[in-house]
């Protein structure tokens, strides 16, 4: 394909990219929207981030760019970095949690007189939940 009357014209036959990002575009998201129930939203801007990153890296080998780093294209590094990215963001979401976040009961003072004293001081967090002072 090429394009003699294009902004810039070129008579060098060129791959259609454009159609190759769409197409892995509609594919990335049609994987995401049968797995957008059962994953976590942050699982699954991991796998976005690391599937459009992969995408982009690929269809860079086909496009005429000058090489920036270790013959690599700048988009392409770019993609590392988003690959890399949806990586770690795939491992922090399947991380298991360690205490997960306290419940109601576990903070021994209601957070309104907590932080009015003295600033230094923090609420008091028991290992058992109590009942709160004020209630009955």
């Amino acid at each position: 394909m090429a394009f003699p009357n294009g902004m810039v014209p070129t008579t060098a036959s060129v791959h259609p990219t454009a159609l190759y990002e769409a197409f892995a575009a509609f594919a990335i998201a049609t994987l995401l929207w049968q797995v957008r129930t059962r994953w976590q939203p942050f699982a699954t801007m991991g796998v976005y981030a690391l599937l459009t990153g992969a995408a982009r890296f690929l269809i860079e080998f086909v496009r005429v760019n000058d090489p920036a780093l270790f013959g690599l294209t700048q988009p392409q590094l770019w993609s590392l970095v988003l690959m890399a990215l949806g990586a770690g963001a795939l491992v922090v979401a399947t991380r298991p949690t360690r205490g997960g976040p306290l419940s109601p009961g576990q903070i021994s003072e209601p957070l309104h007189t907590a932080f009015s004293g003295d600033a230094t001081s923090a609420p008091q967090v028991s290992a058992t939940p109590r009942s709160h002072p004020g209630r009955k």
